[in-house]
């Protein structure tokens, strides 16, 4: 006898910040879309039923910023060291540029089961080799063929990425902020950029930031953050949030302190995006991944529920391009992410060295691809 739905998660406490919802509920899932949460859905409803009892249920999770260009670069696989870890969507940080991004979207971003995206580097090499800058010399900025690149893959490209950190651009960045502010308005696009350690205070930097831009690294330790010299969050910072700029935590190797975080975070100055900025050198830590990520910003103070929130429904809103993305609302895709809120004494390690004891941690237990279980997929 045919059954209502595929796909049933029972017994879990569903956490879904673009409802409101956090309470008890099942998750039924038909042909790859959520097709009902709530209560008490009997099990013999649905083909297939997973007992998700103790355990919290997301919608699936999204990391903001990736770097997955395989084989390039510094790029992992994603399939293997991002879905299987509790990621369902993933953006790639601007690893391809103009010269490489149809390379990048045939062989990776067209092949992945993962749901991808990316941001499309303003140096046209991208970042193919971490042992030299992208930008060798302003030329690579290239204007025309950034712009031409975004129009002829807006569907996959959501924004444009630069990094304004001395080593990359030396001491100066605001050439390349003027290129990356024209290739965002004629592209009518976004604009992210990575910061510390730029030659100039994030005061400078910052106006050259609209609505829907993102900062990058945001509680970065490293020269030329958010703070300033008395330890409070930059007066320039706190506007550009006020007209819409977005600002996500991306830890990466170096980017991430506890320090700044809890310093910013007690100033109520929270992330709107939470992410890993993962790349082969962190991958082949296996707790490396998103849960990671939001343990850290929730023992820092982050409610919950903000938790979540920016690690589903404000990085969706970024991305732009799939309708019900960070939800569980009836007709949303079936990407679902299965937590399990552990208790106990665990220790903690930012970047720059510091430790920190916790008494709960996110583990990944399940993730789901349009309605499909991420283990029976890669």
């Amino acid at each position: 006898m045919a059954t209502p739905y595929d796909l049933l998660l029972k017994g879990g406490t569903v956490v879904d910040p673009s409802q409101g919802l956090h309470s008890g509920a099942d998750v039924a899932i038909k042909s790859g879309r959520v097709a009902a949460v709530a209560e008490g859905i009997p099990a013999d409803q649905a083909a297939r039923t997973i007992d998700v009892s103790g355990k919290m249920v997301t919608p699936g999770i999204i990391d903001l910023h990736c770097h997955f260009f395989w084989g390039v670069g510094n790029g992992v696989d994603a399939d293997k060291d991002c879905l299987p870890r509790g990621t369902t969507t993933v953006v790639d940080g601007g690893s391809s540029g103009a010269n490489s991004f149809q390379g990048f979207r045939r062989y990776v971003l067209e092949r992945i089961r993962t749901r991808a995206f990316a941001l499309l580097n303003l140096s046209t090499t991208g970042m193919v080799d971490l042992r030299t800058s992208e930008f060798g010399c302003l030329t690579h900025a290239d204007v025309g063929a950034a712009v031409r690149t975004i129009e002829q893959h807006r569907d996959l490209i959501i924004g444009l990425k630069t990094r304004v950190s001395n080593y990359v651009v030396s001491n100066d960045p605001i050439p390349y902020m003027k290129l990356a502010r024209e290739v965002a308005d004629k592209a009518g696009t976004k604009i992210a950029i990575h910061i510390g350690d730029s030659g100039i205070p994030m005061s400078e930097i910052v106006p050259y930031l609209n609505e829907g831009d993102m900062v990058v690294h945001c509680y970065t330790g490293r020269r030329h953050g958010i703070l300033d010299v008395k330890e409070r969050v930059l007066d320039a910072i706190v506007e550009a949030r006020k007209r819409g700029v977005l600002f996500d935590s991306s830890s990466g190797g170096n980017h991430f302190s506890f320090d700044v975080a809890r310093k910013a975070i007690d100033q109520g100055f929270l992330p709107d995006i939470i992410s890993t900025d993962i790349t082969v050198g962190t991958s082949k830590e296996a707790d490396f991944h998103m849960p990671l990520m939001m343990t850290r910003h929730l023992a820092l103070g982050m409610p919950l529920d903000e938790v979540i929130k920016a690690s589903t429904l404000i990085p969706a809103l970024a991305i732009d391009r799939v309708p019900k993305l960070g939800t569980l609302q009836e007709g949303a895709p079936a990407d679902v992410t299965v937590l399990d809120l552990q208790k106990g004494s665990f220790s903690l390690k930012d970047t720059v060295g510091a430790n920190m004891a916790v008494t709960k941690r996110f583990e990944p237990v399940l993730a789901l691809r349009d309605g499909v279980v991420a283990s029976e997929i890669v």
